[in-house]
């Protein structure tokens, strides 16, 4: 079952989008590891833009920009860095070095 599709029926079963997202972080290295198989990184980054419509929140800000590192989407990322954001990028800069 592709990542995306999951993740929406997983959402629609647990309370709030936060709580979603909260669960996807605790669970990242199980996440990306489903991600890397599906190739679905694209649909991680729109699923991860509707959220921070949604919550700007640091965890949600950092697994967007490490899903725009991990898509190549370098124009993406510098623009979204030099914005203000609440991401964690050393943390995000550490979860690169160790993926790359």
């Amino acid at each position: 079952m592709p990542v995306v599709p999951a993740a929406k029926t997983l959402s629609n079963k647990i309370i709030g989008l936060r709580s979603f997202i909260m669960f996807i972080c605790q669970s990242r290295e199980e996440c990306c590891m489903y991600i890397d198989i599906a190739g679905s990184w694209e649909d991680l980054v729109r699923y991860l833009q509707m959220a921070r419509k949604k919550a700007r929140e640091s965890y949600i800000e950092s697994e967007l920009i490490y899903a725009y590192a991990r898509t190549n989407r370098l124009a993406d990322l510098e623009e979204f860095i030099s914005g203000p954001n609440h991401a964690d990028i050393q943390k995000v800069l550490l979860l690169c070095e160790s993926a790359f």
